[in-house]
C-alpha cells in the first residue's frame, strides 16, 4: 500500500471581536461531527479551487455564523501562520456600530460566547487554554507575542 503525501490546502478562520477596541472575542464551541469536537475556535475552513482570501473569510463567517459582511473591505488580514500541509490567514472582523448580529447555531457550531481575551492571555477566567482549538491557540499567541493584550 503505498502512502500518499496530504494536499497542501489553504485555510482562513476569522475573529470576531467586540466595538470596544479588541478586548473580547466571540468564539463558537465545536460540535460533535467535527473534528476537536467541544473545542472552542474560530469561525473558518478551507479556501476554495479560484477563491480569495478575503472572498473565503466572508463565506466561511456567514456559512458558519449566520453574519453577512457587505464587502470584505470589513477584515482584516491579521497574520498567516503553517502547520504541516496547512496555511492558516488569520482575518479580524471588529463589530461596528448597530445591534450585535445573531450567530445561528449549526452542526459545526453548538454555542456562542464571548470571552475576554486577556482572560486567556493571563490564564483567567472560565476556558483554559486546553478547552480552546488549534486556531484560536494560534491567534492568541500570536497577539501575546505582539503585545496585543490591551
Amino acid at each position: 500500500m503505498t502512502k500518499t503525501k496530504k494536499e497542501f490546502r489553504a485555510w482562513v478562520a476569522i475573529l470576531i471581536t467586540d466595538k470596544d477596541g479588541f478586548q473580547w472575542v466571540k468564539l463558537g464551541k465545536r460540535g460533535p461531527e467535527c473534528g476537536n469536537p467541544g473545542k472552542w475556535g474560530l469561525p473558518g475552513g478551507g479556501v476554495d479551487e479560484n477563491e480569495g482570501f478575503y472572498a473565503a473569510a466572508q463565506r466561511e463567517l456567514f456559512e458558519e455564523t449566520g453574519v453577512m459582511v457587505a464587502t470584505t473591505d470589513e477584515f482584516t488580514h491579521a497574520f498567516v501562520s503553517q502547520m504541516g500541509n496547512r496555511v492558516m490567514h488569520y482575518f479580524e472582523y471588529d463589530l461596528n456600530e448597530g445591534p450585535a448580529p445573531e450567530f445561528k447555531l449549526t452542526v459545526e457550531t453548538v454555542e456562542y460566547k464571548w470571552y475576554r481575551i486577556a482572560d486567556f492571555l493571563e490564564a483567567k477566567g472560565t476556558i483554559k487554554l486546553d478547552d480552546l482549538h488549534f486556531s484560536a491557540k494560534r491567534y492568541l499567541a500570536w497577539r501575546y507575542a505582539f503585545g496585543e493584550n490591551k
